[in-house]
């Protein structure tokens, strides 16, 4: 009897310990949250807390209002900044197509899921285009939820991203976006674009040809993550279930950050062999293309808006050759 007596003590104690750990823990971030700006910098030096504030305004905020405006679509894109940096709607345009890209800064594929739920049925494409970059494959889709925390207007989604991600930081953000007590609305909310970048619409975002972050690359391996190829078989179902049809895209890069890729050939077959098992063709441009010249990027990894149109002519003319555009005759590609 003593020992069930002990038990529920322990465990209404413990109960009691969790409940005034959450209640820290929110408290500590509304005081962060809610602290003038100038204390922030020094908050992040010095706490596992993580806060997202400092993204507020960019792309994503345009981005993710602007697509309210949008439904039934020709093309939709979605992905890292591979998507938003790399499928220029205007040249779309020269097809009747009308795109909108749903790319947000370092999305992964568990973002791009619950962004896709959300919007799929109302864009309603006849072709998704999903950019499966090598390196976000391996990545946790953190830093793609603090930059949505701040920016994507939905609550429901971020929960159910947030449990997609499973991770306390991602919750630290949600948080903040919650406690803040002077946020502004969206409407007052200023741009905060990266240097040099330029909002075109319809999700594409163009950089400025004078920026240039000079090409640094060393050795390095890409892990793919189980969970993402998960995701990404949903994201291919639902799709599909709507009727449209699916290609998986690798954007060119620099011949110097191809060859740092140890593994290349590793995370190349098992795309080609994931792909194949969907039955949905799998694009990597680094071989169906020669686009070396360091001078086609602004960085280790994005093209320059000369590269995005080299690239998107020939993505163009390879989507034709498979059936894949929603538009009748060939399309000529100005890549030789």
């Amino acid at each position: 009897m003593n020992t069930w007596k002990d038990i529920r003590t322990l465990t209404g104690r413990l109960a009691l310990l969790g409940l005034l750990v959450i209640v820290l823990w929110v408290a500590s971030i509304f005081v962060a949250v809610n602290m003038p700006r100038k204390y922030w910098e020094y908050w992040r030096r010095n706490t596992n807390i993580m806060l997202g504030v400092g993204q507020r305004g960019g792309s994503s905020m345009i981005r993710f209002h602007e697509i309210e405006k949008y439904h039934d679509v020709d093309v939709v894109f979605i992905g890292s900044s591979h998507s938003y940096r790399s499928f220029d709607p205007r040249i779309f345009d020269s097809l009747g197509l009308q795109t909108f890209n749903m790319g947000s800064r370092n999305q992964n594929l568990v973002n791009s899921y619950y962004l896709l739920k959300d919007h799929l049925h109302k864009l309603n494409p006849r072709l998704l285009l999903i950019e499966v970059y090598w390196d976000i494959l391996g990545g946790t889709g953190l830093e793609s939820y603090f930059d949505l925390a701040e920016n994507y207007p939905s609550n429901l989604t971020l929960v159910e991203m947030l449990w997609g991600l499973r991770d306390i930081r991602a919750a630290d953000a949600l948080l903040a976006r919650w406690l803040e007590v002077n946020r502004p609305p969206y409407a007052a909310t200023a741009v905060n674009l990266m240097p040099k970048d330029r909002y075109v619409g319809r999700g594409y975002v163009e950089k400025d040809p004078s920026y240039d972050d000079s090409i640094r690359v060393s050795p390095y391996r890409d892990a793919i993550n189980r969970s993402q190829l998960r995701y990404l078989a949903d994201m291919i179902k639902m799709a599909k279930d709507q009727g449209a049809k699916v290609a998986l895209v690798v954007q060119p890069l620099p011949g110097k950050r191809l060859a740092a890729l140890q593994n290349r050939e590793e995370v190349t077959r098992r795309m080609q062999t994931f792909a194949k098992s969907h039955d949905v063709p799998y694009l990597d441009f680094n071989e169906l293309m020669n686009l070396r010249d360091d001078s086609l990027f602004f960085d280790s990894n994005h093209l320059t808006q000369h590269g995005v149109e080299l690239f998107d002519h020939e993505l163009i003319r390879q989507l034709n050759k498979l059936n894949l555009l929603p538009v009748d005759g060939r399309i000529v590609s100005d890549t030789k």
